[in-house]
C-alpha cells in the first residue's frame, strides 16, 4: 500500500504566503477576502501536512520560523506563476491569430495639376 504524499493547494500557499507577509492572520484575512479563522485552519492544514512549524504565533506578531522564511520566496514564485498563467490563458482568448494581408494598387493615371 502506497501512502499519498501532501499535495498544498493554492489556498493554503496563499494564506501562509500572506500570513507571513502582513505577520497577521487578521490582515490577511482582510486581504484575501477571507474569515479569520479560515486562514488560520488553512496555515495549521499546511503545517500539519508537512508535520512542520511555519509560524512562531504571537498576541500581536506572528514571526516566521526559519522553515517558513524559506518557503515565502518559493510561495510567491508559484502564486505569481499562477497569475501570469491566468493572464496569458485570458489574453488569449482575445487574440485573432492568423496573417493579414494589405495590398494597394496604384492609380492608372496620374492626376492632373
Amino acid at each position: 500500500m502506497t501512502t499519498k504524499k501532501p499535495t498544498p493547494t493554492l489556498s493554503l500557499l496563499k494564506s501562509f504566503y500572506e500570513v507571513g507577509r502582513s505577520r497577521s492572520f487578521k490582515q490577511a484575512a482582510e486581504n484575501l477576502g477571507l474569515s479569520q479563522p479560515t486562514i488560520i485552519k488553512q496555515v495549521g492544514e499546511l503545517e500539519q501536512q508537512y508535520n512542520a512549524k511555519l509560524f512562531t504565533r504571537g498576541r500581536n506578531n506572528n514571526r516566521l520560523t526559519d522553515l517558513g522564511l524559506q518557503l515565502m520566496p518559493l510561495c510567491r514564485s508559484v502564486i505569481n506563476g499562477v497569475k501570469e498563467i491566468d493572464e496569458f490563458m485570458q489574453s488569449h482568448g482575445k487574440l485573432i491569430h492568423g496573417t493579414l494581408t494589405i495590398a494597394a494598387v496604384s492609380p492608372i493615371t496620374s492626376p492632373k495639376p
